[in-house]
């Protein structure tokens, strides 16, 4: 089969540079890598969305193994990359000597976990593929209670009804959100639950916090929210950290941040007296900033 856009699959993203590996531990990159793999598996019960995710699989198995960091892979083929890596792979990762004590306790049958990619990317039906994440899920030694109890759903996912798959995929979403905001994948998933209405705006996230970079205090990102939805802070966090470091800023970033800088432009485009009232209103939060 031809994969002639292969290109427009995202590149690495989450791993792309040290400073993003550095922020992962051994354990990280083996949750995130889970979380992908679930994410795969839901996207191919829907007819439209099993192609990005073949895709994506597709690219990820296409080096056949994973002993050697590739920018221009997927973040998941990455994620492999360090968890069946050699010391020269964990120690790009934060803790280098706890990574060195997990990779001992950890086997992945890379011929088993590439022949499930090939079979997703083949746009093979979905069958028996759960038996392989359930594999998956132990070589990984995957301990996060939620992140199991989503993988069990997964196995009746095809026979649930819609209120379940909601469930379902919103937990799912939660996730990716806190371990995942700036992955290469995350905006593809996310299509597929708007499009399919999917995600049940009541329930509230049972992950701790959002995954937000060090460049960004708790209490800004936090703030945010009175001016986007919450399930936006970690991409705002994201957004605040490329753009001050004067480094491009991916789009699903910048679409988080947009509402702001369309209302700064209706205050602009209403004239020098709201800009002026603007002014003022900055000058004011800075003093009071400082002054705490």
């Amino acid at each position: 089969m031809a994969f002639e856009f292969i290109h427009e699959i995202a590149e690495s993203r989450l791993t792309r540079n040290g400073y993003s590996q550095k922020t992962l531990t051994y354990n990280d990159c083996k949750e995130r890598a889970f979380l992908i793999i679930l994410m795969i598996h839901v996207m191919r019960h829907y007819k439209s969305y099993k192609i990005p995710a073949g895709k994506y699989a597709y690219k990820t198995v296409m080096y056949r193994d994973y002993t050697r960091f590739r920018v221009d892979s997927t973040d998941l083929y990455n994620l492999f990359y360090f968890i069946t890596g050699d010391e020269n792979a964990l120690g790009k990762l934060k803790d280098p000597d706890g990574a060195a004590i997990e990779r001992k306790k950890t086997f992945i049958s890379v011929g088993k976990l590439n022949g499930y990619l090939r079979s997703t990317g083949s746009y093979d039906s979905v069958g028996t593929s759960i038996n392989r994440i359930i594999e998956l899920e132990r070589e990984l030694g995957i301990k996060n209670s939620d992140y199991k109890q989503i993988r069990r759903r997964l196995a009746t996912f095809d026979t649930d009804t819609y209120s379940e798959r909601q469930t379902t995929v919103t937990r799912l979403l939660f996730a990716g959100r806190s371990k995942l905001s700036n992955s290469d994948f995350l905006q593809e998933f996310t299509k597929l639950a708007i499009d399919k209405n999917l995600e049940d705006m009541t329930k509230t996230g049972p992950e701790f916090q959002p995954s937000v970079p060090d460049a960004a205090s708790e209490q800004r990102v936090e703030n945010y929210r009175f001016l986007v939805p919450v399930s936006r802070l970690p991409y705002i966090a994201n957004f605040l950290q490329q753009a001050k470091g004067g480094r491009a800023v991916v789009a699903n970033f910048m679409q988080a941040y947009l509402p702001i800088v369309l209302m700064v432009d209706d205050i602009v485009r209403a004239g020098p007296a709201y800009v002026n009232q603007l002014k003022q209103l900055h000058s004011r939060a800075k003093r009071n900033k400082s002054a705490k």
